[in-house]
């Protein structure tokens, strides 16, 4: 029954203060598998994306080695979580019927596992927060020597103007040194006043990149004071709660408090995202693979599904970025629905061994008030009558869990596999573009499918 409640902590190392990662197993003696579920905490105010190896010895298996995370990297907003629902599923499954009985270990709570020891690497740590800073600093700094030249430039501009409004006048330039006045017979000059101010140059590309890194930014600060202002609210509604024992009104006010902070976060998130696409829309539309990265991400942040954007990259230039991010999505897909069939096949059992329990200890009731009262006594019919409603209702109940077990037959689940076999068998040999997202690098593939 893998529920929540019977998962098995691992105790891992914590090397770098700036993460803690936990991790949980889930052995099931009935299916033959074991699952492995990881959770990484980012402690800080600032976004990071990393590469975190994992290596296991198992009993009965020996050396297995996987990466966590959605394409090999976990990204982290700031003080967030990467939870085990945004990765592939990691799982041990049994090669026979045995379900590993003559190898698996006994744990501390009384089940069973295969884990003898676990270590992990991260690697490749990405300070996305100081990138965008430094990104920031330098455009910047960019802009304001922009800046500078447009103003000698205007500058220059004015006083060429007012030298030739002066000449055509019929007066010396000044400038800067006293000059006298001469008179021309030679004949008339005609000259053209030019009355116009000079106007302000349009801002430039590097000034609106500055400005909108300005905006997301302030949307960021904003996001965080939300985040702490309400969080205060809510553990201060829960600890008066207590301490007055009205502890379900201070629940429903801390489920109310913790909604509107989601809310605000959301529309923060909205924000964000809408500022990010307005900026990369257009080099996503020629193909550009960091483009195509930032529109699928900040179509995710609008709550926007991104598989007709990725799709239409795909088909378009055969975008690496988006044909990854449309696997790890139809892979999530599949996940889900297993994971799904798994609780019910676990409810469906459940209720069956609760309904046995209950019509067992009805019956055993019913036999002792035989013993008591007599044959005819009323309350055995009574347990009798109530055992036989238990295993009727209980029946119907688990045979509806059960009905909801097969997910490969499914519409969704027969849907996100075909797509996903499509991507994954569409060429044989091709070349594309890659955008490496670890260290900012684009560069060709050659990618062979078979």
């Amino acid at each position: 029954m893998s529920t929540k409640a019977q998962n098995r902590q691992i105790v891992l190392g914590q090397p770098d203060p700036r993460f803690n990662v936990r991790a949980e197993s889930h052995f099931s003696t009935l299916g033959g598998w074991e699952n492995y579920f990881f959770t990484v905490e980012n402690k800080t105010s600032r976004e990071y994306r990393m590469v975190i190896k994992v290596d296991m010895e198992l009993a009965c298996v020996g050396r297995k080695s996987f990466t966590i995370g959605v394409n090999g990297t976990v990204h982290l907003p700031p003080n967030g979580v990467f939870k085990p629902s945004q990765d592939y599923d990691h799982t041990v499954n049994s090669p026979d019927s045995k379900n590993f009985k003559d190898c698996r270990l006994p744990d501390n709570a009384g089940g069973f596992t295969l884990v003898k020891s676990v270590s992990y690497t991260i690697s490749d740590v990405q300070d996305l927060t100081q990138i965008a800073e430094n990104k920031a600093s330098s455009e910047k700094a960019a802009a304001q020597k922009a800046n500078a030249v447009s103003q000698t430039t205007a500058t220059s501009n004015t006083v060429r103007t007012t030298q030739t409004n002066a000449s055509a006048a019929g007066h010396p330039a000044t400038t800067g040194t006293p000059t006298t006045a001469t008179t021309s017979n030679s004949g008339s000059k005609t000259g053209t006043v030019n009355n116009n101010q000079p106007q302000q140059a349009p801002p430039t590309e590097a000034q609106r990149q500055v400005e909108t890194a300005r905006t997301l930014a302030e949307i960021e600060r904003q996001r965080n004071e939300k985040q702490a202002e309400v969080q205060k609210m809510s553990d201060a509604i829960t600890s008066t709660g207590t301490m007055f024992g009205d502890a379900i009104r201070a629940d429903a006010a801390a489920k109310a408090a913790r909604e509107e902070r989601q809310e605000r976060l959301d529309a923060l998130d909205r924000q964000k995202g809408s500022l990010i696409y307005q900026q990369n829309i257009e080099k996503a539309q020629t193909g550009d693979e960091t483009a195509i990265s930032q529109i699928i991400y900040a179509q995710r942040l609008m709550g926007y599904g991104f598989e007709d954007f990725a799709t239409q990259m795909v088909t378009k230039f055969n975008s690496s970025t988006a044909r990854t991010a449309l696997i790890g999505h139809y892979k999530s897909i599949m996940s889900g629905y297993k994971a799904e069939s798994k609780a019910h096949l676990s409810k469906g059992i459940g209720f069956l061994v609760l309904t046995g329990l209950g019509t067992a200890g009805l019956m055993y009731l019913s036999n002792e008030a035989i013993e008591n009262d007599g044959v005819n006594s009323s309350d055995s019919d009574t347990y009798t009558y109530a055992a036989a409603g238990v295993a009727i209702v209980g029946t119907i109940v688990s045979i509806a869990q059960f009905g909801k077990v097969g997910y490969k037959y499914k519409p969704g689940y027969l849907n996100a596999e075909s797509k996903l076999r499509k991507l994954e068998s569409a060429q044989t040999l091709s070349f594309a573009p890659v955008y490496n997202l670890r260290n900012n690098t684009v560069g060709v593939a050659l990618r062979l499918n078979f």
